[in-house]
């Protein structure tokens, strides 16, 4: 399957779900996923794997799974699960990836969706988590983001937010939850590359 396009890799004749169609059939338990454009990569190859600021997808091809320590691909789908909590308790790896998949889902309630990416843009430590939260946020809310940037300066950054909240339709977090959430990241600091 790799002898395409080194910006895809994969033969334009295998791209979409095709790479995996050629030889397994694809079986009943994932008619309920045909119906919302989901492709095979996106269950057995998650987008987990974090680096150059984004989540990318795994190269493990295995079936989804709550049971491993990593994110697990029916979470990162339906945001209503694990992201909603990672976002804000997780180490900032599973944040980052969480924030990811907050912009990448196409489930879950967009006001608490969008409340979360924009609590997320102001106030997590890690200049990574906010960029990808804004990201995100862009997937989730349409509206002229010429005139917006994730900016570093504490301050600056809470007027733009401030500015995002104003006009982005959006359900502001549990603030007691929220905190008893980062307290627990808290614990899980490590450095990825700020």
């Amino acid at each position: 399957m790799h002898e395409g396009d080194p910006a895809g890799q994969l033969r334009p004749d295998l791209e979409g779900d095709r790479v995996c169609t050629q030889c397994h059939v694809v079986e009943t338990p994932h008619a309920a996923h045909q119906t919302v454009d989901a492709q095979c990569v996106d269950c057995h190859m998650p987008r987990i794997v974090y680096g150059l600021i984004g989540a990318h997808r795994s190269h493990r091809v295995e079936v989804p799974s709550e049971t491993t320590s990593r994110p697990n691909a029916c979470a990162l789908c339906h945001v209503d699960d694990g992201p909603l909590r990672d976002v804000f308790a997780g180490d900032p790896i599973e944040r980052a990836i969480a924030a990811d998949a907050l912009g990448e889902s196409a489930f879950g309630d967009d006001d608490q969706v969008r409340g979360v990416l924009l609590d997320v843009m102001e106030f997590d430590p890690y200049p990574a988590v906010r960029r990808i939260a804004f990201r995100a946020l862009r997937k989730r809310a349409t509206l002229g983001w010429e005139a917006f940037r994730p900016a570093t300066p504490r301050a600056e950054r809470q007027a733009q937010v401030e500015a995002l909240r104003a006009r982005v339709s959006h359900r502001p977090p549990n603030a007691a939850e929220v905190a008893s959430l980062r307290a627990l990241a808290s614990a899980q600091a490590i450095e990825i590359g700020e």
